[in-house]
């Protein structure tokens, strides 16, 4: 190994752009359910599934639509009551034309 090293006709790496940053974020129950079983289907890790979509609605400028409703499982007080899987009481975010997914 060398004492020191000569970095002057060093290049920057083209692969910084692409670097991902890790995040802690709170995901429903049940959309974490479904982004999990999906993988599973699929055959790829359900963090790569969930970042796959984001990246698309990103590239296609996707907004939610739909109408905001009360979170699952809060009461007036903000205390956490347990989760029951009521389909008709979630938001369903649909982007347009990723009905496929």
């Amino acid at each position: 190994m060398k004492t020191e090293y000569d970095f002057s006709n060093s290049k920057p790496n083209p692969y910084t752009k692409l670097l991902k940053k890790e995040v802690k974020i709170k995901i429903d129950e049940d959309a974490l359910f479904y982004f999990k079983n999906l993988a599973m289907e699929l055959g790829i890790p359900y963090q790569n599934l969930i970042n796959s979509y984001l990246r698309d609605c990103v590239q296609h400028n996707r907004k939610p639509a739909g109408k905001w409703a009360k979170p699952i499982g809060v009461d007036r007080i903000n205390r956490i009551e347990t989760f029951e899987f009521n389909p008709s009481r979630f938001l369903i975010l649909s982007c347009l034309s990723c009905s496929s997914m």
